[in-house]
């Protein structure tokens, strides 16, 4: 895994060597992470026919690029679409051939069945069947696509650390690249968009990666290995500050408490002197753009709380009005504009009431099983495992979800790279369980196996 984070580190660097000092032109980082991404979509390729594993890890690092659009397209079409769908024509071709197995089942299946049929039948309403098919698109991307290739794939333990390291390590690039945008736009209190394309949803980005290294870090014995998500953990702090985003800071403290209480209380307690001191020191040392931000989330005469506000209330109008199917997919800023002529209330800042509107209160209410169904499980499953390393992860990756949870009642965050990280992050809850209930069995079979004496018959042996 190592390799493949210098591998892409190389690529940044070669290009930023060949257009800044042999092309004789100004360095452009944009083109320098499309030539990254291409280069890592040719590798990945090339990489499936020997270990189709390593291509879904290399998956991982393209991901969050939202930026990065296809060249020439007539729609929004991004670099981890494509890869996506590279992905899933080379499964579907291992499936027919039995190279590959079927997924395993998961106690979402359902849940996600209904969700997806209810979006299918909102779409029938959309006005504008172009953007109606995009969100289509993208919802089958999420739950059905991303989601159960990462059942299959991660389906071993070697699997599942390679898959820990991607996460962490892409991270760490996505948070170099957003430090360098601060840098290169001149620094203050300006709000970078990061990769992603959008302040909120950098922000968010960073919100899931906080608590889930966190997390893991805590679980981690060996001290190199604890400097290094550490490291990780600094940087994504940093960015997740540069985005003034306030429903991702609302969300990170938030999973990082409720995993701390999990820890037990020693644990909590410590978190929780750490966040009231940073909250202090930010206090002091902070520019006042930062303060005013932190003083602004409980007052409601803030101007962008008054207009979250109106956007709820506007919402919960869609939802009595139209509450079976919704306005129709993608007809919400339509809807809002020819009944309210609020053009900039379009887009409701909270997931759920915005799936609600569009696709109506059983589909909000899918959405919301669906993380509830999530939550419920793993905190049982926190409670009965016993190995320290898949409860290590199983806090993780309850952390990570509540704080995505909260972040999307203060925005819309199921887009592009946030809906595919968010898949990747639910399925590997189920396939971490089939991991731990089905390896460690066959590692103990081994053993007792090993310790048989061979040199004696069968009859010596009792048998």
């Amino acid at each position: 895994m190592n390799i493949i984070f210098w591998l892409v580190v190389c690529l940044f660097v070669l290009n930023f060597i060949v257009q800044n000092f042999m092309g004789g032109a100004d360095y452009d980082l944009n083109s320098s992470m499309m030539f990254g991404a291409f280069a890592l979509i040719v590798l990945g390729l090339l990489v499936t026919f020997f270990n189709f594993q390593l291509s879904y890890i290399l998956f991982i690092f393209v991901i969050p690029w939202v930026k990065l659009s296809i060249p020439n397209m007539k729609f929004f079409f991004t670099v981890g679409d494509a890869y996506l769908i590279i992905l899933i024509v080379i499964l579907f071709g291992r499936l027919i051939t039995g190279r590959e197995k079927r997924p395993i089942s998961s106690f979402l299946d359902k849940l996600i069945f209904f969700f997806i049929f209810m979006s299918l039948v909102s779409f029938a309403g959309s006005r504008n069947l172009a953007k109606g098919m995009a969100e289509i698109t993208q919802t089958l991307e999420y739950f059905v696509f991303c989601y159960y290739l990462s059942l299959i794939v991660i389906s071993k333990k070697n699997i599942l650390d390679s898959l820990i390291q991607a996460l962490i390590m892409s991270s760490i690039l996505l948070s170099l690249y957003s430090i360098y945008q601060y840098v290169s736009l001149g620094g203050g209190e300006i709000r970078i968009y990061g990769p992603i394309g959008h302040f909120n949803g950098t922000g968010t980005y960073h919100a899931m990666m906080i608590p889930f290294i966190f997390n893991l870090a805590v679980g981690r014995k060996e001290q190199r290995a604890k400097l290094f998500y550490y490291l990780a953990l600094a940087l994504n702090i940093i960015v997740i500050g540069l985005t003034f985003s306030r429903g991702a800071w609302i969300g990170t403290i938030v999973g990082i408490v409720l995993s701390a209480q999990i820890r037990g209380m020693v644990q909590f307690l410590k978190v929780f002197s750490l966040i009231i001191l940073g909250l202090l020191l930010l206090a002091f040392i902070a520019p006042p753009r930062y303060i005013g931000r932190i003083y602004s989330i409980p007052r409601i005469e803030d101007t962008s709380s008054k207009n979250h506000l109106r956007q709820y209330e506007i919402a919960y109008e869609t939802l009595t009005t139209y509450p079976l199917f919704g306005v129709g997919l993608a007809n919400n800023s339509y809807h809002v504009i020819e009944k309210y002529d609020e053009a900039s209330n379009g887009e409701i800042h909270n997931l759920y009431l915005h799936i609600g509107s569009e696709r109506g209160i059983l589909a909000m209410c899918f959405l919301l099983m669906i993380l509830g169904s999530f939550y419920i499980n793993i905190i049982r499953r926190i409670g009965k495992t016993t190995n320290t390393y898949y409860h290590s992860i199983y806090v993780a990756l309850f952390s990570t979800m509540v704080s995505y949870g909260m972040a999307n009642i203060f925005a819309y965050q199921l887009i592009r790279g946030l809906g595919l990280l968010f898949a990747v992050f639910l399925a590997m809850y189920p396939a971490t369980i089939y991991i731990e209930d089905n390896e460690p069995a066959s590692a103990e079979w081994a053993e007792m196996l090993s310790t048989l004496d061979i040199r004696h018959t069968p009859l010596e042996m009792g048998l």
